[in-house]
């Protein structure tokens, strides 16, 4: 089957690549839990987390100040990926021309197909050179974006899609306690649902995974049998004993993956902290659109 987007670009097939790895992409709103799964699957022996390829490029690009985002990209994994990149591509990766933001479509609307290829040549060889230096099958990242899925499945890289939901009221309530409106925060918590609408539509129903947030916390052992099923893997029980001390790559996420913890706890803070009324307007605006999706996601398949 065809992965094609809005017709943008050639029509690109898996076939059309020869590559020995998969990109397992976690899409879905901020604060959905993207960084515990990343974790869980970054300690299975075939796979590497990365995080967030978007903020990859985007910490590089603004040279942050951040301690731990230096520390990381100081790291003997990515000092190889970087030469392996720059063996592969011919540049070096830590330039301006090679670093974009991955969030913005207006910025990639103006792009020019130069532009755009590009990027593509850029995301092969950085997924190549993470690959030959991890050793890994499948690399989990976790941008959560769609635009970014969207340059990866048209630069021919294989990928596999999980969308991570969580319920809408805790995705608001998590931006409003950093700052955020409500209509901000609804916006990207709906916009990442009607992602999933489009993702279901456009790839195979094989590559796509409908996974709840909520039911990961409560019965993770269960939700990771069947992401791994899903992923082609055998379940390891050390992904939910040892994720704290796997070694970690990724760049981005929460502060959870600083904790030396393997409890996993439901966070339901929203149920305690969310107004009355903006419980009225997530109803008003559509929020309650999440539970036929649901209903969608099992007649799917997925």
């Amino acid at each position: 089957m065809l992965y094609q987007l809005w017709g943008k670009g050639p029509h690109i097939t898996v076939a059309d690549v020869d590559r020995s790895y998969t990109v397992v992409y976690i899409h879905g709103a901020g604060h959905c839990g993207s960084t515990l799964l990343n974790l869980l699957l970054n300690a299975h022996s075939q796979v590497v987390g990365i995080s967030e390829f978007s903020t990859i490029h985007n910490i590089l690009s603004d040279k942050p100040e951040k301690s731990e985002a230096k520390e990381i990209l100081e790291s003997d994994f990515w000092k190889s990926v970087i030469i392996q990149f720059q063996h592969r591509f011919g540049e070096p990766l830590l330039s301006d021309k090679n670093l974009t933001k991955l969030t913005d479509w207006s910025e990639y609307l103006s792009w020019g197909k130069q532009a755009n290829h590009h990027f593509q040549s850029v995301s092969r060889a950085l997924f190549d050179s993470i690959a030959e230096v991890s050793g890994a099958r499948l690399i989990c990242d976790a941008s959560k974006f769609l635009l970014p899925l969207h340059l990866l499945i048209s630069s021919g890289l294989p990928a596999k899609v999980i969308h991570l939901h969580r319920d809408g009221r805790a995705v608001i309530q998590s931006y409003l306690r950093k700052g955020r409106s409500f209509e901000a925060s609804f916006v990207r918590w709906g916009s990442a649902e009607i992602g999933y609408l489009l993702l279901s539509h456009w790839l195979p129903s094989n590559d796509v995974l409908y996974c709840r947030y909520e039911e990961l916390a409560v019965c993770p052992e269960r939700e990771l049998r069947r992401i791994c099923a899903f992923l082609g893997l055998d379940y390891e029980a050390r992904m939910l004993t040892e994720f704290p001390t796997i070694e970690q790559v990724g760049i981005g996420g929460n502060r959870m993956r600083f904790s030396a913890s393997a409890d996993i706890a439901l966070d339901e803070a929203w149920k305690r902290e969310l107004s009355l009324k903006s419980r009225i307007l997530f109803w008003w605006k559509g929020g309650w659109i999440q539970w036929p999706l649901s209903l969608w996601a099992a007649l799917k398949g997925h």
